[in-house]
């Protein structure tokens, strides 16, 4: 017979799988008619755009395209610059376990390396290594018993818990459009390098709605009909609402972006000027911090009863942090005397994480890949250089346990070239973190009475305790309770209990009929 209950319920966001894995993009180009051919590559980057994805069981499906920008040396007698875009598509399936159709997909995409090789004058294959880092959730309402009606001596094992309950999610898609304008003496020739970061993140809530605001920072590398090398960027708003219902100011927002398109190209019938286009998808989910209390355990003395359990994973704490790292480095590049800097990418890399009790540690390194002038050479060369870098952060509630997620950027850069060739390297490298603590609860699910159970009060048994004794434990193994036997043996700290100590139990006794 079932015993009347009242359930409660939480939404919970578990995390059914995470994994990095390293696929190869790869794919040939032409050189077109109205370009000189290639003798050699100078620079070649890459970004990365999502613009389908989906869980199939046991699964993930990715489709995009990497975005290629090659520099190279012309086989001329003049041996200019000049620049090659293409786009190689891909179709990646990726193993997930435990996944299934209509759960939840975090896609994050990192282009370890890329490179360009000749094959001859007029064709080059670009291999990418791209690191897809994937996270799939499962959104599910628990209900679980949180009171039992009916049964006065219900014995009951509470727990007290704070968790951060799903309140709900949901997308959104976003454009930065811009019209970058150029020096008036600049007649743009073609786009050599473009890249976009996403920087000053920000959220606001208001009723039922999450306003989503960022900046993205948009360099663009071009080239002259004069053959001069250029720079500009642009910090372009960016700004999305998601709906999600019953969120509010008190919540907490994860927000993750997609870049989904990148466009760059000069602006038709404006010969100094660039127009820019990214789309962009942003997710975001919200959360609650609730403490509840959880019956663990319950048994009762004069009844017999049985109930089932439900095991769940919960996120005890969801919290974000963010910090700065400033380096300052001096990095001797001889070949550099004399010339000039075209261009800086800066790339952190993190090859170790480690989270003890409120620090995480990181090691990696910091790429710095420099375009410039060689003019003992007499043309345009790349450098890379790799510094170690090595960073503690402190971040309360922290431990070994605890999932970390880090995103890694570059906000300002000063870069100074020096008469002796020197490069003078001024960065800020800004840690991004979400830490996530995830905790196993069990909680009830259904209790049922054994009518067919007859009982009485009967004897008390004498028990010596053991190892890893606790009087919960003691009592229900006898149908005691706590408070009888606390009250015969006069414990006055019920949470210790001395090895081998006698204790007297009261005990009832169960007569099946």
């Amino acid at each position: 017979m079932a015993i009347d209950t009242t359930k409660e319920s939480i939404c919970v966001n578990q995390l059914v799988g995470k994994k990095v894995e390293s696929r190869t993009v790869e794919g040939d180009v032409i050189v077109p008619d109205i370009k000189p051919d290639i003798l050699s590559p100078v620079q070649t980057a890459g970004t990365v755009c999502i613009y389908r994805k989906e869980i199939l069981d046991g699964k993930v499906k990715i489709d995009g395209t990497v975005q290629v920008y090659v520099i190279y040396s012309s086989d001329d007698e003049a041996g200019t610059t000049r620049g090659l875009n293409t786009s190689m598509d891909f179709t990646e399936t990726l193993a997930m376990p435990n996944c299934i159709t209509g759960m939840d997909l975090v896609v994050k995409t990192v282009i370890e390396s890329i490179d360009a090789r000749v094959i001859n004058g007029r064709k080059i294959n670009i291999r990418a290594t791209v690191d897809f880092e994937l996270k799939v959730y499962s959104n599910e309402n628990i209900d679980f018993i949180s009171t039992i009606n009916g049964l006065n001596d219900m014995q009951k094992l509470e727990k007290d818990i704070s968790l951060d309950s799903l309140v709900g999610g949901g997308s959104t898609k976003a454009f930065a459009k811009e019209t970058i304008s150029v020096d008036t003496v600049d007649t743009i020739a073609e786009i050599l390098n473009a890249s976009v970061l996403l920087i000053n993140k920000d959220t606001k809530v208001s009723y039922n709605k999450v306003l989503v605001k960022a900046d993205a920072l948009i360099r663009v590398l071009y080239l002259t009909e004069d053959n001069m090398i250029k720079s500009c960027q642009s910090n372009v708003p960016v700004t999305g609402i998601v709906d999600i219902q019953n969120v509010n100011e008190n919540h907490i927002c994860d927000v993750n972006y997609e870049i989904k398109n990148l466009i760059v190209k000069p602006n038709v019938g404006d010969e100094h000027s660039i127009y820019v286009e990214t789309e962009l998808e942003i997710f975001c989910s919200a959360y609650e911090k609730r403490n509840m209390t959880i019956i663990e355990d319950i048994y009762s003395p004069t009844q017999a009863i049985s109930f089932t359990q439900k095991q769940i994973k919960i996120i005890e704490n969801n919290d974000f942090f963010n910090d700065t790292f400033h380096v300052n480095e001096k990095m001797e590049i001889p070949e550099l005397a004399g010339g000039k800097i075209y261009n800086v990418k800066i790339k952190p890399f993190v090859n170790m994480q480690r989270a003890t009790n409120d620090e995480i540690d990181y090691e990696g390194d910091i790429k710095v890949d420099i375009l410039f002038w060689n003019d003992i050479e007499n043309r345009a060369c790349n450098k890379i250089i790799n510094l170690p870098m090595k960073y503690s952060l402190k971040v309360q509630g922290v431990n070994d346990n605890s999932d970390i997620e880090t995103e890694i950027t570059c906000g300002k850069q000063d870069i100074s070239l020096l008469p002796d060739g020197n490069v003078g390297l001024n960065v800020d490298i800004s840690f991004s973190v979400n830490s996530i603590n995830y905790k196993d609860i069990s909680v009830l699910d259904e209790i049922t009475e054994d009518k067919n159970a007859d009982n009485s009060s009967c004897s008390m048994v004498i028990y010596y305790v053991k190892s890893g004794d606790t009087l919960w434990n003691i009592a229900k193994q006898f149908r005691s309770t706590i408070e009888e036997i606390t009250k015969i043996n006069s414990i006055d700290n019920p949470e210790t209990l001395q090895i081998g100590r006698q204790l007297f139990i009261p005990r009832f006794c169960f007569r099946q009929i």
